[in-house]
């Protein structure tokens, strides 16, 4: 199954390195990668292009407990909601 996500993460250290360790351990592929600095201060908007066996389920939720992943869309338009963390100032 091959699937395209978008989220927007805030800018950390050590954020990208952790999204990428969680597709990795939820047995994912990816095929395309993409990064760029978003409007808002201190965030990322990251395209990712990912494959597996496994649905795509599994990988959404793990990545929007991340604190760092504000918001998830998949490639069909439907936003993933997750845990909603108190926005830090």
């Amino acid at each position: 199954m091959k699937a395209s996500l978008t989220m927007l993460v805030r800018q950390q250290l050590g954020c990208l390195e952790r999204i990428l360790r969680v597709v990795r351990h939820r047995g994912f592929t990816i095929n395309d990668l993409s990064v760029t600095p978003d409007a808002l201060a201190n965030h990322y908007v990251m395209t990712l292009s990912v494959e597996s066996s496994r649905g795509i389920n599994l990988l959404t939720n793990q990545l929007v407990k991340l604190f760092e992943v504000e918001e998830l869309t998949l490639d069909s338009g439907q936003k993933v909601k997750g845990v909603n963390y108190a926005k830090s100032a």
